[in-house]
């Protein structure tokens, strides 16, 4: 099941955080960057650039399939409060 943060405070994420996010969920798993790659369906480098801020460049379909991967869903909602997309 996909986590769920949306009962946390809204704020700007940036890609650093992101990319925080998935190097802690993957080591709580015990999961090595190529395992992670793996099952993410992407290449080790795309994991360590987005682990260590280097993923300016990367499309959101490399950040999606590792967070899918790890179990969170990215979600972008409406600044005003309208509909989630």
């Amino acid at each position: 099941m996909a986590k769920d943060c949306s009962e946390t405070r809204r704020r700007d994420v940036t890609l650093d955080a992101i990319g925080t996010t998935i190097r802690l969920e993957r080591h709580r798993r015990g999961l090595t960057q190529a395992e992670l790659a793996r099952i993410a369906g992407v290449g080790k480098g795309r994991v360590e650039d987005v682990e260590n801020g280097r993923g300016a460049g990367m499309g959101f379909g490399y950040v999606s399939a590792m967070l899918g991967a790890l179990g969170f869903v990215l979600r972008v909602d409406s600044a005003d409060g309208g509909d989630e997309t």
